[in-house]
């Protein structure tokens, strides 16, 4: 499962150096694709999301048609499969390479919950996947109030914004999970997503700077007795990394 998770980390960092304002986002996906191929995956995982400005608030897209615009972040939800075992990695990034102050403060909230989140994927803290999920929830209404937002309806508001789990098991299936195991306690061995995100539509309740902007952050992280491992770390996450990635500035070729 490290050895897919390293592939698919490594196509995400060359595929942000890919992308620009004007690229297609089948065009994406399909250099996502090659790249992961090259590399010994035989297959992906499942069908790519690489949605650009407001196609991300859309949880599952997979039209991938669109041209890509400067200005846009664009998320890509994409992994491969190797000998057997799948990845599922999300990031989220500036076509042109530089995130406004804007999309950098919306961006930090999500990432914020998220490193968070993933210091509770321990046997010891004895949380579930749905006791993370509630975990999110209140963080990441934390966060949003401190950047702007209010909750008129509670917690209708924010499953607007945040209208799915906060993570599943993965291993030889994408999704290894059902009902029982997403109550039942963490044990060391497990493999399992920590992906919260933000959709924020265009909606007069929600701050205007925000609309139209999906963000999602989804790491693979493996359950230890004490301390968790991200199997997805070489997927850059930082806001410095992700911009360092897109321009170029870390050595890396978009092949």
């Amino acid at each position: 499962m490290r050895q897919a998770a390293d592939i698919s980390a490594r196509a995400h960092n060359k595929t942000m150096r890919f992308t620009d304002p004007g690229v297609s986002e089948h065009a994406v996906a399909a250099h996502f694709e090659y790249l992961c191929a090259r590399e010994g995956s035989q297959r992906p995982a499942y069908v790519p999301v690489v949605a650009s400005g407001p196609n991300a608030l859309i949880i599952h897209y997979t039209s991938n048609n669109q041209l890509i615009a400067n200005g846009e972040m664009v998320l890509i939800d994409a992994g491969c499969e190797y000998n057997g075992y799948a990845s599922d990695i999300t990031r989220t990034f500036p076509a042109n390479g530089v995130f406004t102050d804007e999309q950098a403060t919306l961006y930090n909230a999500v990432l914020t919950v998220q490193k968070h989140l993933i210091t509770l994927c321990t046997e010891d803290s004895g949380m579930s996947i749905v006791q993370i999920h509630r975990e999110s929830c209140t963080m990441l209404r934390r966060e949003l109030e401190r950047i702007g937002f209010s909750f008129p309806l509670g917690a209708g508001t924010l499953d607007t914004l945040y209208p799915h789990l906060v993570g599943h098991p993965v291993g030889i299936d994408l999704h290894e999970s059902n009902q029982t195991e997403r109550d039942a306690p963490l044990k060391a061995g497990m493999v399992i997503t920590i992906e919260p995100g933000v959709y924020v539509p265009p909606f007069p309740e929600f701050p205007k700077a925000f609309h139209n902007i999906g963000i999602r952050i989804e790491d693979e992280v493996l359950v230890g007795k004490k301390h968790p491992t991200v199997l997805s770390v070489n997927a850059p996450k930082e806001i410095e990394d992700i911009e360092g990635s897109c321009q170029g500035l870390l050595g890396l070729t978009p092949f």
